[in-house]
């Protein structure tokens, strides 16, 4: 999972034309989304400048699944805008998006490991 989105932004980079200058970071510099409900960590192809933003993204997300009221895309839309244009943005995006996508993948485990059986 780390490898393919580094590869994704890799090659984003490379189809429009933006220069892949953090691509090439170590892999130790790579800032991570946080384990969740058993999921491990997903790294992130953004360094630790960019660690702020996907705190809280991480934040915003777990927010929006503990029960808030407001529609996700409004969540996400309107916390985005608290960071810079470009690449904050960007790694708020990623952040947001990988928490929940590490919480779709528990429910989907735990949907799996639930007895099928019908038994009354």
């Amino acid at each position: 999972m780390d490898d393919a989105a580094v590869l994704f932004d890799k090659a984003f980079r490379y189809l429009t034309g933006i220069p892949a200058q953090r691509v090439h970071q170590q892999i130790g510099e790579y800032f991570s989304v946080p384990s969740a409900e058993g999921c491990p960590a997903i790294q992130t192809p953004w360094g630790d400048e960019f660690a702020p933003a996907i705190k809280d993204c991480v934040r915003c997300a777990e927010t929006w699944l503990g029960g808030s009221s407001l529609p996700l895309w409004w969540a996400l839309s309107q916390n985005r805008k608290r960071h810079r244009p470009g690449d904050f943005q960007e790694a708020f995006e990623a952040g947001f998006l990988l928490r929940l996508q590490q919480t779709l993948l528990n429910l989907r485990e735990a949907a799996a490991s639930r007895p099928t059986s019908f038994d009354v």
